[in-house]
């Protein structure tokens, strides 16, 4: 659900909220004016708000997807990708994924097709069925925001704007996180003479 970009790459540089507050680029190391207690506390409350509003608005009426379906649905809204992809994306094993994508696939809405660069590899995509989906999903999910903040005063949506502005670079920053952590365990693995980093770099790039 959550939105991911196809290249997992930070998007901007800089973006200012909707109420004026500039959102800087994410510095490496931690500055010391953090407050560990208050930072400890929104670590803890921020992944739990973001889930539950993610509940609310893709529990739809009327879908027969169950939420891992919905959820590789979305996923799959970036751009055909490799099972293995899908599934590192949807955070399942590999053979979780495949049973999945088999059903996703008997109900139409994905198909399986040869990578356009490489003729070895097997990548999902959404059908026209699957992209309908998609949307209708998505217009649900519009639907019920437009709603709850039709009566929000101008203050009230432009907090939303500057907030809505800020999980974004969070999510930039998280995904460099995410991205910085399995390069430094592929170089651990790779100098233990385990497999190259590459397959985690793919990965992490989907």
């Amino acid at each position: 659900m959550p939105p991911v970009t196809s290249s997992g790459s930070s998007r901007r540089d800089d973006t200012t909220a909707g109420d004026g507050v500039a959102l800087k680029a994410h510095a490496s190391g931690p500055t010391p004016a953090h407050d560990p207690a208050r930072l400890e506390a929104l670590v803890n409350s921020l992944p739990r708000r973001v889930s539950y509003l993610s509940r609310v608005l893709y529990r739809t009426d009327g879908s027969s997807l169950p939420r891992a379906m919905r959820s590789a649905v979305f996923t799959l809204a970036f751009g055909p990708m490799r099972i293995t992809d899908l599934a590192w994306q949807e955070g399942i094993g590999q053979p979780a994924a495949t049973r999945m994508v088999a059903r996703l696939e008997a109900l139409g809405l994905v198909r399986r097709e040869r990578s356009e660069t490489d003729g070895r590899i097997v990548m999902v995509a959404l059908t026209d069925a699957g992209l309908s989906e998609l949307d209708r999903l998505r217009e649900q999910s519009r639907r019920l925001i437009r709603a709850a903040l039709r009566t929000r005063s101008v203050t009230e949506i432009r907090r939303l704007e500057a907030a809505s502005e800020a999980l974004d670079q969070l999510t930039d920053w998280a995904l460099e996180e995410e991205i910085r952590i399995h390069e430094d365990s592929a170089q651990r693995l790779s100098a233990a003479g385990a497999p190259s980093r590459q397959r985690l770099r793919r990965a992490a790039h989907p």
